[in-house]
């Protein structure tokens, strides 16, 4: 009895050290192609890489103010992501670069590291070790509760994994610009340096800019300790983060409601919200801002208990998270920013809290810029230039005809994943108006003590959205193109992540205190199957299937319509004739820029242009646009443009799809179809400098210029 009470009290200093023994022994000992012993090696280096020594490391410096061991997995993983982060870039300083060997010694080294801070403190701080409970249990809190938890995560998960588990490929164009990226470390151990010259027509199809890598790094460290299939590697972490975002979610609503009905609410809705919308929706999409929109709520949860409790630790957290989204992506650095600022603005409301809200901004803020000082000094040389070509670049993609960029009235239907009728759609929106007018309305007349913690996401809410319109307005428009780094402005579809979950909160709030109670006013009741059923039930089933099951229809079918996207591998033919005929520095223009990255990623092929941060900073990019809609368009007859652009970007070869994507320039409108696929075809064969060498009926044609 005594030595088991002595190893649970030591349980966190040995199960770490044998997990890292366990680790060594799979990725040295166990070949990739082991099967199915190399099914444990995935488990044992997942655990590994994602929480072991971001949980380590949160257990030595909260152990005593985390009571839960849910959270403390929370905190592994988002501790891990900077941990992960922070030695990338160390490693790419050092001789050794970024191997198998120097990851795991230098991830074993923190979390030995972390164990001896944890002994040091309990020696020095008198720590009195407990057992952590698996969940939190409020009063409130009945195992009912979670068991709903549990199912809505569960159910929400395996929807979304449905293009993973139909699709063997990646979607869009961001999965494959990270698949390159790691390709490259993985085979060269070091960071690709940043090259002005990178793009076409200089010859190269690595195309690198200075942004955060943190995400690369965690899939670089994941294939070095798992060795599965990148593709497959990469396509499952959507549906992981998902999870800790929906928990996260919980937490947050619960910290600011009250009320756990409300907080299974928001849940429900995070985990059947759908692909852009909520983007780690896209199990196949895997970007780094699925990690990012799980460190958001989080952050959000710690520094509410921080304006309630006044707890440093939790102000210590939030910095920490924020520091961590540095290297994670910098969209979500800039939405978090607004938001607390926006929480700011809105606390003059309380004048009381006022002060301690200041100071906890002021706090996450130093304490997140400090973490974040290594990635701050690699993207600031060139961060201002860039910052100005992407805010031009921006302006003309997002307000093109067509777009689905920006964020217009048109789409509220598609955030709020309601695909009923407008006036429901309008009536839920102004039950949400009138939650924020009671808030404050009731803080405005001091009586805040039991809403308070709602002005944190009413504030959210608010602010993200003014963001989110702001650059409709023509005249700010023109103001915030010349401005840099306001891109994260005109692309609202990257901001509706964010926004989605703070209007989550608020519509929860609205369904359980504005919709259900009119269930309450019903006292009859009803008899079915000679049993007596409470009228007041009922109605509370109705509403809730109305309001639940738009979201898990919509879910279902555009998950299923995502796994039937076109994708790589129906191009295999193609990508095969690529490597087999062409050069390496042989440079090709598409009328698809999804191909123009897979053919980069894939075909390992230059193209002149497509919608990734990389190219949207080239200092020509909208020359580089116009190009597409000179040699593209129907209608052109540009012939001199085309000739004079075909020489300038030196290309080899013009390749055709039958699903175009690209931005025409000259008439301000995306393309996404041809109107008339054969008469098209024979107009491009009709050109005396294009030779057709390459073709698949009805999908793929490729012309070889010769000028």
């Amino acid at each position: 009895m005594a030595s088991y009470k002595m190893m649970q009290k030591t349980k966190d200093l040995w199960i770490p050290l044998i997990i890292i023994l366990v680790t060594a022994l799979a990725v040295y000992t166990v070949p990739s192609n082991s099967y199915p012993l190399v099914y444990f090696r995935w488990i044992i280096g997942a655990i590994f890489t994602l929480v072991l020594h971001g949980y380590t490391l949160a257990d030595a410096l909260f152990s005593e103010k985390i009571d839960t061991l849910i959270e403390k997995l929370m905190s592994g993983f988002a501790f891990s992501a900077l941990i992960i982060g922070l030695l990338g870039y160390l490693l790419n300083a050092l001789p050794c670069g970024i191997s198998l060997s120097s990851v795991f010694i230098s991830l074993s080294l923190v979390t030995i590291s972390s164990i001896l801070i944890k002994i040091f403190r309990k020696k020095h701080h008198s720590i009195t070790p407990k057992m952590e409970k698996l969940f939190a249990s409020p009063q409130q809190l009945q195992k009912s509760h979670w068991i709903i938890l549990a199912l809505i995560i569960t159910f929400g998960t395996i929807v979304k994994t449905i293009p993973f588990m139909k699709v063997n490929a990646l979607l869009d164009l961001d999965p494959n610009n990270h698949y390159m990226k790691v390709n490259a470390i993985l085979e060269n151990g070091r960071i690709p340096n940043f090259d002005q010259l990178s793009l076409a027509p200089q010859g190269t199809s690595s195309t690198y800019t200075i942004t955060p890598l943190g995400f690369e790094f965690l899939i670089v460290t994941l294939e070095f300790m798992t060795q599965a299939p990148l593709v497959k590697l990469m396509g499952i972490l959507p549906a992981i983060y998902g999870v800790l975002t929906m928990l996260a979610m919980f937490f947050l609503s619960l910290e600011a409601t009250k009320s756990v009905n409300a907080s299974l609410f928001a849940t429900f809705f995070t985990a059947f919200s759908v692909s852009w919308l909520l983007i780690y929706g896209v199990t196949m999409n895997p970007l780094a801002e699925n990690i990012g929109l799980f460190l958001f709520p989080l952050a959000l949860l710690h520094l509410t208990r921080y304006i309630k409790n006044k707890q440093r630790h939790d102000m210590l957290y939030t910095g920490v998270l924020f520091g961590t989204m540095f290297y994670i992506h910098l969209f979500t650095v800039f939405y978090y920013a607004l938001t607390l600022l926006g929480y700011v603005a809105f606390s003059f409301l309380i004048k009381g809290k006022t002060k301690i809200i200041f100071k906890a901004i002021i706090g996450i803020f130093g304490i997140g810029i400090c973490i974040a000082i290594p990635i701050i000094f690699q993207i600031a040389p060139l961060s201002v230039q860039q910052g100005n070509v992407y805010s031009k670049t921006a302006s003309i993609m997002a307000f093109a005809s067509g777009s689905y960029l920006t964020l217009v009235p048109q789409d509220i239907p598609k955030i709020l994943s309601l695909p009923i009728s407008n006036l429901a759609i309008v009536a839920l929106w102004l039950i949400v108006g009138i939650v924020a007018v009671k808030i404050a309305w009731k803080v405005l007349h001091k009586n805040y003590e039991e809403h308070e913690s709602l002005l944190l996401p009413a504030s959210y809410c608010f602010t993200l959205f003014l963001a989110s319109i702001a650059p409709i307005f023509e005249p700010l428009r023109n103001i915030l193109a010349n401005v840099p780094f306001s891109a994260t402005f005109f692309y609202a579809h990257r901001l509706v992540p964010y926004l989605t979950l703070a209007l989550y909160i608020l519509i929860a709030i609205a369904i359980i205190n504005y919709i259900l109670p009119v269930a309450k006013k019903f006292n009859s009741t009803l008899r079915l199957k000679n049993k007596n059923i409470p009228a007041n039930y009922l109605t509370i089933f109705v509403i809730t299937t109305l309001v639940g099951a738009p979201f898990l229809a919509t879910s279902i079918a555009h998950t299923n319509e995502l796994a039937s996207w076109p994708t790589t591998q129906d191009y295999t033919a193609f990508f095969d004739w690529v490597k087999q005929n062409t050069s390496a520095h042989d440079i090709f223009i598409v009328n698809s820029w999804d191909m123009s990255i897979w053919l980069r990623a894939i075909g390992k092929r230059p193209t002149v242009f497509s919608h990734v941060h990389q190219d949207l900073v080239a200092l020509d990019a909208e020359k580089r646009m116009r190009f597409h809609a000179v040699i593209f368009n129907e209608g052109a007859n540009l012939y001199g443009e085309t000739i004079r652009l075909l020489k300038e970007y030196n290309v080899s070869y013009v390749v055709v799809t039958s699903k175009p994507v690209y931005l025409d320039v000259i008439n301000n409108k995306w393309v996404f179809s041809i109107q008339n696929l054969n008469s098209y075809i024979k107009k491009m064969d009709s050109k005396y400098y294009f030779e057709k060498v390459y073709y698949e009926e009805d999908r793929i044609w490729v012309y070889k210029v010769n000028l």
